[in-house]
């Protein structure tokens, strides 16, 4: 066996972040959070959207975790060894540490969670390589692969669909019916739906001594705040309102230009996520007309990127062609990119007649929960109009919206979505879960060849022809990076977003 800790980032020896005064700890209170979307009852194993995530980053934790660069590091693990066959990963848990009905976690409980995650979860895909797990003593759980699997740490490390340890009592539980118990800061205290999730400070929270401070989504966590309230206010104005009445202290996608407004006033605090996500447009690829790969074409050529987000974004985004940011090592640079942005209605208007396309609807799902999608599918509807498309628009609820994505019902033949996942877990949880095609082998054997190389060049050129046939077939169509406006009290101090909200180790001033 050798030890693997040298794939993670080193852990920090200085303090990453600004270190909290020692009465922070004392102070407490109680924060509520303004979220632009409803919330669900917090599911780790089933969650991917934004807000959801937010939510169940602070109740929830699993073995590993991302750091600031998106590689996976241990955080219910204390340690990882590979077998010299690359099939075998050993992962000793962290002794102590205590779930939120008071029992300790063992390896039981991390075996339950694996066996519910590849039971119930949307992201199951991640563990189809697995051969056998098991958990020979209280503090060691084994995971043997089917054949090795070099990127295996960074696919179960995603935040979304996360494989975060619950209690084993929960294992027989279907999606949403779990007694959302985990072992993180917070804990769950009540949901009131499209009302509010209340968690509350874990006072029997172990940390994960290893580190000095937090470290992505992991690292050293404290929790100050007594309770958080992540609160439902739909209208970007309300949540605006809130923060600047102190009913709220912290407020997030809050439009543009009330957010530019707000900095140049400078009564409160305006934080910029750039890029904060991948925004594209998914296309059913077994839905007619758009199962015929030429009107998924004509749909790709009359798409003008820039357009639709100057509409969608307010002006605040990144053009790239790619699904992953420009930071990431696997980022195809100009590859791909004659597929962007083509904005050729004439093109399109071709490769319909090509199709033999003849006035089928072509119905764009949507949903008013997040402006950005909407006001993209209304942009989508003229371009498609202008190709001489029959294109109608469906508004949805955001439940319905992601339940319709998922599973591809509905009726729907394009949908607009976004995401944050990086690197390779995007094939599962964008490529694999979205698209709705029937099994695409060449899509597949690039995918394979991702994952199994211990190259890191050749896994870059895997991951190109993943992108290359993604959009070839025109599965998928990348608009560019969505930027976020935050908003926070001036009392609030210590707020990091990390792609998503961190409330650990953040305070409010006396």
């Amino acid at each position: 066996m050798k030890s693997i800790w040298h794939a993670f980032a080193a852990i920090v020896l200085g303090t990453m972040l600004l270190a909290a005064p020692a009465a922070a700890q004392t102070q407490g209170g109680d924060l509520i959070v303004g979220l632009g979307s409803r919330l669900a009852f917090p599911d780790p194993h089933v969650t991917t959207a934004q807000p959801d995530t937010n939510v169940a980053l602070h109740i929830f934790e699993a073995l590993t975790s991302l750091d600031e660069d998106y590689l996976p590091q241990p955080q219910l693990a204390s340690s990882i060894t590979l077998s010299d066959d690359g099939l075998t990963y050993t992962f000793a848990l962290r002794e102590g540490v205590k779930f939120h009905n008071g029992d300790t976690m063992d390896s039981g409980d991390v075996l339950a969670s694996f066996e519910r995650h590849r039971r119930i979860s949307p992201g199951k895909s991640v563990l189809s390589n697995v051969a056998e797990m098991t958990a020979p003593d209280a503090n060691t759980f084994v995971i043997r692969l089917s054949e090795p699997q070099p990127l295996f740490l960074e696919l179960i490390s995603s935040p979304q669909y996360r494989l975060a340890v619950i209690p084993a009592e929960d294992a027989e539980t279907e999606a949403g019916a779990n007694s959302a118990v985990g072992t993180g800061p917070y804990k769950f205290v009540e949901q009131v739906a499209d009302a509010y999730v209340k968690l509350a400070r874990f006072d029997d929270y172990v940390p994960n001594e290893a580190y000095a401070s937090p470290e992505g989504f992991g690292g050293r966590r404290t929790a100050y705040f007594d309770t958080i309230t992540f609160r439902v206010a739909i209208e970007g104005a309300a949540r605006v309102a809130g923060v600047q009445t102190g009913e709220m202290q912290i407020a997030d996608n809050i439009p543009v230009q009330a957010a530019n407004r707000l900095a140049a006033e400078g009564e409160l605090q305006v934080i910029d996520i750039i890029p904060f996500a991948k925004v594209f447009t998914i296309l059913h690829a077994t839905r007619a007309p758009t199962d015929n790969v030429l009107v998924r074409r004509a749909i790709q050529a009359a798409i003008n990127a820039k357009e639709t987000l100057d509409v969608a974004m307010e002006g605040f985004y990144q053009l790239d062609h790619s699904f992953l940011f420009t930071t990431s090592p696997y980022h195809p640079g100009d590859v791909g990119s004659e597929f962007y942005n083509i904005g050729d209605i004439d093109k399109a208007k071709a490769l319909l007649a090509e199709a033999g396309y003849n006035g089928e609807p072509v119905r764009i799902m949507t949903n008013a929960n997040y402006p950005f999608m909407e006001n993209s599918a209304l942009v989508l509807q003229q371009q498609l109009m202008a190709a001489g498309m029959n294109v109608e628009i469906e508004m949805v609820d955001w439940p319905t919206n992601v339940a319709r994505r998922t599973d591809g019902t509905g009726g729907w033949n394009v949908t607009i979505s976004s995401s944050t996942a990086q690197g390779p877990q995007t094939y599962f949880s964008v490529f694999k879960g979205y698209s709705h095609y029937e099994e695409d082998a060449v899509l597949d054997e690039a995918f394979a060849r991702l994952i199994a190389s211990p190259d890191l060049a050749d896994r870059k050129a895997a991951w190109i022809d993943v992108e290359a046939r993604v959009a070839d077939q025109a599965y998928l169509i990348p608009s560019g990076d969505r930027g976020m406006k935050v908003i926070a009290s001036r009392a609030v101090q210590n707020l990091t977003p990390y792609g998503y909200l961190r409330l650990w180790d953040t305070w409010l001033a006396p």
